[in-house]
């Protein structure tokens, strides 16, 4: 979970490159965060279905958004893509799927032009 916590300390980092497992690790993490706030607000009845969310869950979202994206962003830059991209996931039905794709694509081996590869190891770095 440190690697959860590492996201948040580049939260406005819109540079550089994240991994698949950097990005993965912070959305499971949300999601294990946020379910039992989900839970607390429903048993609670702080839950509005007119909004869809309660108090605790909206608070959630509302400290994750800003890094949701910087990670999703660094995710696209490993690849090779610009964070621009970002944008096709408001295309209906095919928006989604290319945002799937490009997240799911290998980054790109040893430093692109967005940064050095994340999964370089020190002595790769130093070299």
């Amino acid at each position: 979970m440190a690697l959860y916590f590492e996201t948040f300390k580049k939260i406005f980092d819109f540079n550089g490159r994240s991994s698949r497992t950097e990005y993965f690790v912070f959305l499971f993490g949300s999601v294990l965060f946020g379910l039992p706030l989900v839970f607390i607000d429903v048993v609670s009845e702080l839950y509005s279905p007119v909004y869809g969310v309660g108090p605790l869950t909206g608070l959630f979202i509302l400290a994750t958004v800003i890094p949701s994206l910087s990670v999703f962003i660094r995710r696209l830059h490993d690849g090779g893509f610009s964070g621009w991209w970002f944008f096709i996931g408001f295309v209906p039905f095919v928006g989604p799927i290319v945002q799937l794709i490009l997240i799911l694509w290998e980054g790109t081996d040893g430093p692109n032009k967005y940064g050095v590869d994340p999964r370089a190891t020190a002595s790769e770095l130093a070299s």
